[in-house]
């Protein structure tokens, strides 16, 4: 690795460690509160189903704001491995069409 990356490494996974513990603290709330929910796209229906179109639009946004900085970033920091970029592409793929379709059922 080269000395840029070493230096960044340790911020890297102090934020990596914060993010994937904030978003565990969410899912449990949310599970507390709606304890049917047993997998994410479940998770991501009562979202869905719980806000308005603007709301479900501006967070669609901020999404794929969030997916296309950690592209960007792994691609920077890890050299852009094809693998990762195929995968994290098929998850915003994913989302955005559960958000699209939800939005679809809500206008029914």
């Amino acid at each position: 690795m080269t000395d840029g990356v070493q230096e960044i490494l340790p911020f890297v996974v102090v934020a990596v460690v914060v993010v994937v513990t904030a978003v565990e603290e969410v899912i449990v709330i949310v599970k507390n509160e709606y304890e049917a929910i047993n997998n994410i796209d479940e998770l991501i229906f009562v979202v869905v189903a719980t806000t308005s179109v603007e709301e479900v639009a501006v967070l669609k946004l901020v999404i794929v704001i969030v997916f296309v900085f950690v592209v960007v970033f792994i691609v920077a920091v890890f050299g852009g491995s094809i693998i990762i970029i195929v995968v994290v592409e098929e998850v915003i793929v994913g989302v955005i069409v559960v958000y699209e379709e939800e939005e679809e059922h809500q206008h029914l």
